[in-house]
């Protein structure tokens, strides 16, 4: 008997191949995915104005009262400035967001610069990620996968888990 079409998956991976430029792109979605799951809400006003070009045409005022009722409305506990740690956010999607990102950042970095630290800018990017859920991102990126299998998961959930065996090579 055929499964139901209600009935959906939750036993696979997808494979992804990014361009730098496509890579850069997904971890500005994940930045403003995670950041509007805090309670972030002025980033989607931020997003706007920064990214459409042309911010002389955008009612700044108008984008960020909105913002702000958004913000009362989906968060009513949250005073005008706070905001929820990404470990507290009450979004669990927005938590598995900012894993994801962790390590598709980690990656990036280690494929912009094989040789590491870079000698401007943030270094955290080639710190091994940090993960806030339970849910340990598969996301690896080709040609560096056995640096990025190497990674502790120091995670108090994680220690009780059998990690999985490594194929012995020739």
């Amino acid at each position: 008997m055929s499964e139901s079409h209600s009935e959906q998956r939750e036993d696979y991976a997808v494979r992804l191949t990014l361009t730098p430029n496509e890579t850069s792109v997904v971890l500005k979605a994940l930045d403003l995915y995670m950041r509007l799951g805090m309670g972030q809400l002025d980033e989607i006003g931020s997003y706007f104005t920064f990214n459409l070009g042309h911010p002389s045409t955008i009612d700044v005022d108008r984008l960020k009262l909105l913002c702000e009722q958004i913000k009362e409305t989906v968060f009513p506990g949250l005073v005008k400035s706070a905001y929820y740690s990404i470990s507290k956010a009450p979004i669990e999607r927005a938590r598995v967001a900012y894993d994801i990102f962790q390590v598709l950042r980690h990656c990036d970095a280690h494929a912009r610069m094989p040789g590491g630290r870079a000698v401007h800018g943030p270094t955290v990017v080639f710190d091994d990620p940090l993960f806030v859920t339970e849910h340990r991102p598969v996301a690896k990126a080709v040609g560096i996968l056995d640096q990025l299998a190497d990674i502790p998961d120091d995670r108090p959930a994680a220690r009780n888990r059998r990690k999985p065996r490594r194929a012995n090579r020739a």
